[in-house]
């Protein structure tokens, strides 16, 4: 069972969500929510899968750019403190995986190992590049 909202939340409506409407943020879960909100907004009714998939076109999309302009997997990173000192709830003291964690990220976003989209998530998400 993957968390919806990793993969498919379109990073502005998540982003004005937080901001301004913390209320509607707590219901970050349901997302049949969303089409609804993005309807009065625009006019434009779409189903929960057709705004997941715009979501995920548009994540996608943005990381493609930023590849092309240089941003790779040595940029996906935490802070410092996050990968050196060990974490308070583990009584081992280890630190975040954080390497461990990207090959998932990745692998379910469609990347390959260095952070860039597939041609295949790119083809199945009908976006053309160069």
């Amino acid at each position: 069972l993957e968390v919806p909202l990793i993969k498919y939340a379109p990073n502005l409506i998540v982003h004005f969500l937080m901001q301004y409407c913390p209320k509607i943020a707590i219901q970050l879960v349901d997302i049949s929510f969303y089409p609804k909100l993005w309807s009065s907004i625009t006019g434009l009714n779409l189903s929960s899968a057709e705004f997941l998939r715009a979501g995920e076109r548009t994540h996608i999309l943005e990381r493609y750019m930023n590849t092309r302009e240089g941003i790779c997997r040595k940029d996906d990173t935490l802070p410092e403190r996050f990968l050196k000192e060990g974490r308070e709830c583990d009584p081992e003291k280890t630190t975040v995986p954080l390497y461990k964690m990207l090959e998932k990220y990745y692998k379910v976003r469609g990347y390959d190992e260095n952070g860039i989209p597939t041609a295949k998530t790119m083809k199945k998400l009908n976006i053309s590049y160069e």
